[in-house]
């Protein structure tokens, strides 16, 4: 029984410290006395499966992987903030590129048409974050950002071809809404079938 205390012990220390936590702050987000908390981390006291459940959900982790021992516990917070920093990368070398080639054009004869490359980023942004949650499976964030990258597109081509009144060009972007509203309802229910 020892082994099994210091085990869930010693994850819940990892769990709340990774998560920038004191016991206190924990405590608070719990409803439960800081004593309580200290005395689960020494290992002097089991919190019942209610108590485990609860900090599960809070850590966003497995009841498995506060009970049993292994490697280190990783909180899936820390995960959505590399996460984060990814996509930020990611996007901001989208700007990047954008920027070189908008200078790079100013020194040409094409330099009145240089801000082009900022009108053709920005899908190309929405684009970059779009494929990232569709891998990590955000398919709400996905949708909305899909559609963003369907109407900034149609605006590059509306504003690219200005001289050209290509106003009508609008209205793709109501069928691919739609679209993309009905595979986000789609995935939604065949991913909530899975679970049930």
């Amino acid at each position: 029984m020892d082994n099994v205390n210091s085990v869930i012990a010693k994850n819940l220390v990892t769990l709340r410290k990774k998560s920038n936590l004191t016991q206190l702050q924990l405590a608070e987000k719990l409803n439960y006395s800081d004593k309580a908390i200290s005395k689960w981390e020494k290992g002097e006291a089991l919190p019942n499966i209610n108590v485990l459940m609860a900090l599960a959900d809070f850590y966003e982790v497995k009841i498995q992987d506060i009970v049993y021992e292994h490697k280190v516990v990783e909180p899936k917070k820390s995960k959505n903030r590399l996460r984060g920093i990814l996509i930020s990368l990611s996007s901001m070398m989208v700007w990047l590129i954008a920027t070189i080639v908008f200078v790079a054009l100013t020194y040409t004869e094409f330099r009145d048409k240089a801000w082009y490359a900022f009108i053709i980023a920005l899908p190309m942004f929405f684009l970059v974050i779009t494929i990232f949650l569709a891998v990590w499976k955000n398919n709400l964030l996905a949708s909305i950002f899909a559609s963003l990258m369907v109407w900034s597109f149609i605006l590059m081509i509306s504003l690219i071809l200005e001289e050209y009144q290509v106003w009508m060009v609008y209205l793709i972007g109501l069928p691919l809404q739609i679209i993309i509203v009905l595979a986000g309802l789609f995935v939604h229910f065949k991913n909530k079938n899975k679970a049930s």
